[in-house]
């Protein structure tokens, strides 16, 4: 299975912030982890969250990364953060990704970026 590229997982994360904060107001519903990334994407860190908190170990070094203001806006705000995923895709015959709902992966720990290996683990 090929993971998804750094900029398909940004632009997943970014597309679900982006939902849910419209949901949310609404219907007025409440979901932890959804509402942590929707205040990632206010902070304007969902670059740093994707490449720290949601690491493929094939991707690239992503360029521009703020990682000492990200490490210090994740502690102060979001210490113990934990990561979901609720889909995950699979490449198709015909060269697009079929999406699926299958059993989440289990919830992580969002690595800091001060953490040794932060990017790789």
């Amino acid at each position: 299975m090929n993971p998804a590229t750094f900029e398909e997982e940004l632009d997943a994360r970014e597309s679900a912030a982006k939902i849910w904060g419209e949901l949310s107001d609404k219907e007025h519903l409440t979901d932890p982890y959804f509402a942590d990334l929707q205040k990632v994407g206010s902070a304007g860190f969902l670059r740093e969250y994707v490449w720290y908190c949601v690491p493929h170990p094939p991707w690239k070094q992503a360029a521009g990364l703020r990682q000492e203001a990200f490490a210090q806006w994740l502690s102060e705000r979001l210490p113990d953060h934990r990561v979901e995923t609720w889909v995950s895709t699979f490449p198709a015959k015909s060269g697009g990704r079929v999406v699926l709902g299958v059993q989440p992966h289990q919830p992580t720990t969002c690595r800091f970026p001060s953490a040794p290996n932060a990017a790789t683990q």
